[in-house]
């Protein structure tokens, strides 16, 4: 059997400001991360600088079997991993896809909110985020809010252009 078939995504919880330390030692380790980031510009008194930010603070997703699990709690910054409903949360290939997706693409998607309602589910019919299903959680003037529920966050989404199709419950 293929150990990279018992591989499923997790999210860890790390120390405040350490994600991108505990993500260089998970890949010197070898294990897969992935550690979504946004480019905010930040201003001090004499300069200006761009600076990488992590989109939710203090977590970084890892891809390990359970076997491997155990190679992630001596890495300096780490503090658990993220559970639901006292169980370690499992993020299904889907939902990092849409996350990498979301978090890469600079496409803005246009949401029109009187067609799109709270808990429908959904499938992008355009622009680099097609194909991508998902629950609406929340639908603002001008974002989409996509669930993640296996560690309880949504991706807000600016919008402008897309197409959805509404898909049967």
């Amino acid at each position: 059997m293929d150990k990279s078939q018992d591989k499923k995504w997790h999210a860890i919880y790390t120390k405040a400001r350490c994600e991108k330390k505990v993500l260089d030692q998970l890949r010197l380790r070898k294990i897969e991360a992935y550690l979504p980031l946004r480019t905010e510009v930040h201003q001090w008194s004499d300069r200006k600088k761009k600076v990488d930010i992590p989109i939710i603070s203090s977590y970084v997703f890892v891809r390990i079997s359970p076997d491997e699990r155990k190679n992630i709690y001596p890495i300096s910054g780490f503090v658990n991993f993220v559970t639901y409903r006292n169980e370690i949360a499992v993020i299904s290939e889907r939902e990092m896809e849409a996350m990498r997706r979301v978090v890469e693409s600079n496409v803005v998607i246009e949401v029109e909110s009187n067609i799109l309602t709270e808990g429908q589910n959904v499938t992008i019919k355009s622009g680099p985020l097609k194909g991508i299903e998902g629950r609406i959680s929340r639908v603002d003037d001008k974002k989409i809010h996509i669930s993640i529920e296996a560690i309880g966050y949504s991706l807000a989404v600016s919008t402008e252009d897309a197409l959805f199709d509404v898909n049967p419950k």
